[in-house]
């Protein structure tokens, strides 16, 4: 009875783990370093900005499309942009733009990269 218990005990942990802490799909991540090597290699690079328009008004980087990841509408946004481009997404933290990538893998975009401690303006 005890052994079935801590099997169960330990079964639901890694079931949260696998859910909750991203174990599904791997997003790539780059830093600020790595943003000139990037850009060089993808000159069709598209950026996305995920944070709120509060935040976006006190900066973004040039060029980036506008997707408040908080917004409603965000996956709705993120069909009308072409799968097979490659897109750089960043947030204030990197949280946001972690989680906007992952979504974006999973319908079915074929190169996004994460901007790893994000972007304060």
């Amino acid at each position: 009875m005890n052994s079935l218990l801590i099997f169960l005990i330990i079964g639901l942990i890694i079931v949260f783990f696998v859910k909750f802490q991203g174990g599904g799909i791997k997003v790539p991540s780059i830093d600020s370093s790595e943003l000139m090597m990037l850009r060089a290699r993808h000159s069709d690079l598209e950026v996305i900005d995920v944070r709120t328009p509060a935040e976006i008004a006190r900066g973004k980087m040039k060029g980036a499309h506008e997707i408040n990841f908080m917004s409603s509408n965000f996956k709705k946004r993120l069909e009308h942009l072409p799968k097979d481009r490659p897109y750089l997404v960043y947030c204030r933290s990197g949280r946001r733009s972690a989680s906007a990538c992952s979504a974006m893998l999973e319908m079915g975009f074929s190169q996004v990269y994460n901007l790893r401690g994000g972007y304060a303006g």
